[in-house]
């Protein structure tokens, strides 16, 4: 499936979301681990009353759609359940989110900084590394205010986010582009080969 504006204008009309709303996206499994009540919490926090939330994943809502009842956004926070291509949903994002206790590598980090859409993500390990000092915000896990700041930050400033964004890919695409990868690799083997003829003598 393409990114192009057809197909991000089909997958926020199929999400529920409205046409010129800014959006945030939070991709991956429902659960405590992911910590999406958080980013709930901090949708009804902004400044700014339009914004709207796709959460995309499977697993139990239930627990977080009576928190946006409760919260009084329960208009704004759409559960998409399981996307097979999640990338036109992202590439129509004003940032992706993910506040997440614990992470490896992000991928869905990853798949927003390609597609030059910037990332409100948590302090949890490899969030830091991936959006750096100029792909988003990096909060602490549980800051629900400092993520509500951030995210009226980028609707307020749609330009900046817009270069936020550019210059994630920027930066991601340099540090993880396969040629990249394949001769890190191939001088980390070399090291290894070096290290053992030199062992061997």
């Amino acid at each position: 499936a393409e990114c192009g504006s057809d197909a991000i204008i089909a997958a926020r009309r199929t999400a529920g979301v409205k046409p010129d709303a800014p959006m945030f996206v939070i991709v991956g499994e429902v659960n405590r681990n992911k910590r999406q009540a958080d980013a709930i919490r901090a949708l009804a926090l902004m400044r700014y009353p339009g914004a709207q939330m796709a959460l995309v994943g499977t697993g139990g809502t239930s627990q977080l759609e009576a928190l946006a009842r409760q919260l009084g956004v329960s208009d704004r926070v759409l559960f998409t359940g399981f996307v097979r291509d999640v990338r036109p949903l992202i590439g129509g994002a004003t940032a992706l989110v993910l506040p997440s206790k614990r992470e490896g590598l992000a991928r869905s980090i990853m798949e927003a900084l390609a597609l030059e859409v910037p990332v409100v993500a948590s302090t949890a390990r490899g969030n830091g590394e991936l959006v750096g000092s100029d792909g988003g915000f990096v909060v602490p896990i549980g800051d629900v205010g400092g993520m509500a700041r951030a995210f009226d930050w980028l609707v307020e400033n749609p330009d900046l986010a817009h270069e936020m964004g550019r210059r994630g890919r920027e930066r991601m695409v340099k540090r993880y582009d396969l040629r990249n990868l394949i001769r890190l690799h191939e001088d980390m083997y070399g090291d290894v080969l070096e290290a053992r003829r030199t062992t061997r003598r």
